[in-house]
């Protein structure tokens, strides 16, 4: 590819994405970005909504629209909006389309369209942030994403978008891929929020004695800070001061590896629990709940 072509094709990415991405105003202090999902909706991170009401889209012909908050999702930094107006929803195809090096142009609207150019740097399989949500890919571009640019497009040359920007996790920008995106979206338009499995205990991260290595098969665990009463994990009998070894034969190490024991298909379910308590590992089961939306 020649200078003048990459130059034309990044310029034919940008003019065709341009239609799809919108200034999303949502809090205090400054605006962020955000993607045209369906004609009527669009997709932001979490953090560009701060408020339940007062939230206006403005389109990329200056047009503004006030919006209506469907539903959000703090553990994979995604919010989903609803307009009345008809808008021109971005393509979009899985994350896995571009292998690691494969040239990406990410676009914002903080408030003029702003776009810059890099490339795939990382594109792996799929984890969890700590605060428990499934991203179906780890994908990070070395294209800059400057103040204003979470919630906008990552896409391909040819103007298809891979997945939204968002700096929740880590120290880098993070791409929300497709599939996460559409999976969270399409639970958002049904629920209006992501059920979660619920103990109704909080915890901390500790060090496991050494002598108790081998048996736990863990050598840190999530100490109880509280355990709220009436919950399930009262119910169950666990206690202050309890330290979680493991959840439905998972390690429980930190809060994001209990949170991904808690997923929406845990809800209703018996699930076991080890932990320790006074120097002695013990068993229970826990009939795992769903999380208040408040």
């Amino acid at each position: 590819m020649t200078v003048n072509s990459l130059a034309e094709s990044l310029a034919a990415a940008v003019a065709a994405l341009d239609p799809s991405v919108v200034t999303v105003r949502g809090r205090r202090g400054y605006s962020l970005s955000g993607v045209v999902l369906s004609d009527t909706t669009v997709i932001t991170t979490n953090r560009a909504v701060q408020r339940e009401e007062d939230i206006s889209v403005v389109a990329a012909d200056g047009g503004h629209l006030t919006a209506q908050l469907v539903g959000r999702d703090p553990s994979t930094d995604l919010t989903l909006l609803r307009v009345e107006a008809q808008l021109q929803p971005a393509t979009w195809e899985p994350s896995d389309s571009l292998a690691v090096g494969a040239p990406v142009v990410r676009l914002a609207r903080p408030h003029g369209l702003r776009a810059t150019f890099g490339i795939v740097s990382a594109a792996e399989g799929s984890w969890r942030t700590e605060a428990g949500g499934q991203l179906d890919a780890y994908l990070t571009s070395d294209a800059v994403s400057p103040r204003g640019f979470s919630g906008g497009p990552l896409a391909t040359l040819l103007g298809s978008v891979i997945g939204i920007t968002t700096r929740a996790f880590r120290d880098e920008a993070i791409t929300v891929p497709t599939e996460t995106v559409r999976r969270v979206a399409d639970t958002l338009l049904e629920h209006g929020r992501i059920p979660r499995g619920y103990l109704g205990l909080a915890g901390q991260p500790v060090r496991i004695p050494k002598e108790l290595w081998e048996e736990a098969g863990s050598r840190r665990g999530l100490m109880a800070v509280s355990v709220q009463a009436g919950s399930p994990a009262s119910e169950a009998g666990l206690a202050l001061g309890d330290t979680l070894i493991s959840v439905a034969g998972s390690p429980v190490t930190h809060t994001g590896s209990l949170l991904a024991a808690l997923d929406s298909d845990a809800i209703g379910q018996k699930l076991a629990v080890r932990y320790l308590r006074g120097g002695t590992i013990e068993a229970t089961s826990v009939t795992v709940g769903e999380r208040p939306t408040r």
